[in-house]
């Protein structure tokens, strides 16, 4: 019996670069709905006028995202050019260094939990192509405490277990 057909109306896309950078202020390229069958995934995205047709899959992987260090450093200078200006000013209060600190202990929790599903298909040029995928339910929220896990299993489940492999993560 074949699998049924899944549909989601929120989730996020990325291209591979974009998972990979660490600079990065957005976590995708575009947001949208995601239609997974056993003949083909597709995503219609709220940016582009196309469709990114899956068919010829070769691999799919469940990743973790690069933590966007220059992003977080680039933030933390302005922060603490704003910190010193309070200091100056004589205006500091040590809750904005420990707030910075959290912030920053928090950032990168969520950030090393987040996860992606990463296919790698053939287009129809038969150029090898790799499309990243993640629950974007819940402002992103739903990806962390499981859902991109589901859309990994039901990628898993529609193709069958001939293109799924291990998940290991990206380099840091």
């Amino acid at each position: 019996m074949q699998p049924a057909t899944v549909e989601l109306s929120k989730v996020w896309y990325a291209s591979p670069s974009r998972v990979e950078s660490a600079f990065k202020f957005l976590t995708f390229d575009d947001r949208g709905a995601l239609t997974i069958a056993t003949d083909e995934i597709a995503f219609e995205g709220a940016k582009w006028a196309r469709k990114i047709a899956i068919r010829d899959i070769v691999q799919v992987r469940l990743i973790s995202q690069r933590v966007p260090w220059v992003t977080y450093a680039l933030i933390d200078a302005a922060v603490l050019s704003m910190i010193l200006a309070l200091t100056l000013t004589g205006d500091f209060s040590p809750s904005s260094l420990v707030t910075l600190v959290i912030a920053n202990i928090a950032g990168l929790a969520v950030g090393g939990a987040t996860k992606w599903v990463a296919i790698t298909y053939r287009d129809d040029a038969r150029d090898m192509q790799t499309a990243c995928f993640a629950d974007a339910s819940g402002v992103g929220w739903g990806g962390i405490w499981g859902g991109t896990r589901e859309i990994y299993a039901a990628v898993e489940a529609a193709i069958g277990d001939a293109a799924a492999a291990p998940a290991p993560s990206l380099p840091h």
